[in-house]
């Protein structure tokens, strides 16, 4: 048996650590793998060659600035400018700037064409960004091209389709990069921790820790193993006149039957501003020291288990009414001997509870029949 359901938990475990893993693959993709340019550090952009620059990460000194040929503006202000940036070796692209970025490369514009209008005599405002070069959108490509249209460029490169992007790692901005990268992280550490406990039989921790706490634990996992092998499952249990084993995701875990006085099926009716939008099931199982399981299913698995317990362990009460709950609350002792004075109690369901907003769930609970 255990062997059975440590692989079992795996295989489920093993699932959900792909799904994370896939998911990770997915945001660090998105990133465009950022975080890994960061390893060798920026390149000095003045170094380049053309064919070197597309989607390298880079350090640029930003020592000449005379125009900008787009800019971007979002209610009335203006949140991007694109300004013509030249390299050591006449490269000349697009520079993308932001936010106190851009308004450091206004200045050093408005230097720079004064130093051309013989207004200062030297440069004092240049500064250094780093950032990634990566492909113009259409409009911004359309005036990059319509900018150079009538300039003479004999004797440059132009970097045509792709400009720095300032502050970008990878495919966006480095504060995006780094929070995806950090959730990639996150779930390629829960992946293993999952799959991890998963092989060193986390998942049959308590079954092992009922084995140990028995008389003769040697014995006591042999009854399991024999349970496990000759019981078959009923809806989502597996049950005889001494145990109820049932898997709450890669878990095992186990009921004593015989502590077991009372289930019934509980019925969740969910709404949404009002208006109906399903059920869910589950099976209530409320053992003799006030603890009750519930155990998630479908209407009929439901059905199926209560039909197993009606037929085979004549000490469980069956079925749903307030004075059922009232008794059970109160003097649980009591309620242990309805079964053996009475049939089950007659089909009749609990009052809707009313939702505090019109988001909420209702409960109903329904009876066996």
């Amino acid at each position: 048996m255990f062997a059975k359901a440590k692989k079992k938990s795996m295989m489920h475990a093993a699932i959900w650590s792909v799904c994370l893993l896939v998911l990770a693959a997915v945001m660090l993709f998105a990133t465009g793998f950022g975080v890994f340019k960061l390893l060798g550090g920026p390149k000095n952009i003045h170094r380049m060659t053309a064919d070197e620059m597309p989607g390298a990460y880079v350090e640029a000194d930003l020592d000449w600035l005379v125009d900008y040929y787009a800019y971007t503006k979002r209610n009335s202000k203006t949140v991007e400018r694109e300004y013509i940036f030249g390299t050591d070796r006449n490269i000349f692209m697009g520079v993308a700037c932001r936010g106190d970025v851009m308004e450091k490369a206004q200045d050093l514009m408005e230097e720079c064409q004064a130093y051309i209008d013989g207004e200062t005599d030297r440069i004092t405002k240049n500064f250094v960004v780093t950032g990634t070069i990566v492909e113009m959108d259409a409009e911004s490509k359309r005036f990059f091209k319509d900018y150079f249209r009538d300039v003479d460029t004999s004797g440059i490169d132009l970097l045509n389709g792709y400009y720095l992007q300032v502050n970008w790692l990878g495919n966006m901005h480095q504060d995006a990069t780094w929070m995806l990268t950090i959730g990639a992280l996150a779930c390629i550490i829960i992946a293993l921790f999952m799959f991890i406990r998963a092989a060193m039989g986390s998942g049959q921790k308590k079954l092992l820790a009922y084995c140990a706490k028995s008389e003769n634990p040697e014995a006591t996992r042999e009854r399991l193993e024999q349970f496990w092998q000759e019981t078959p499952v009923i809806g989502k249990l597996r049950m005889n006149e001494e145990w109820m084993i049932y898997e709450e995701g890669a878990k095992q875990k186990l009921l004593e039957t015989p502590h077991i006085i009372w289930a019934y099926q509980s019925t969740t009716q969910h709404r949404t501003n009002g208006i109906k939008t399903g059920k869910t099931y589950a099976l209530m199982l409320c053992d003799d020291q006030g603890k009750t399981t519930a155990l998630g299913a479908s209407e009929k698995e439901v059905q199926e288990m209560l039909a197993y317990m009606d037929e085979h362990f004549p000490h469980i009460v069956l079925g749903y009414k307030q004075e059922l709950d009232h008794l059970y609350r109160s003097d649980r002792a009591r309620f242990r001997q309805l079964r053996q004075e009475a049939p089950a109690p007659a089909a009749v369901s609990a009052p809707v509870a009313e939702p505090a907003a019109p988001t909420e769930d209702t409960i109903d609970r329904d009876m066996f029949d």
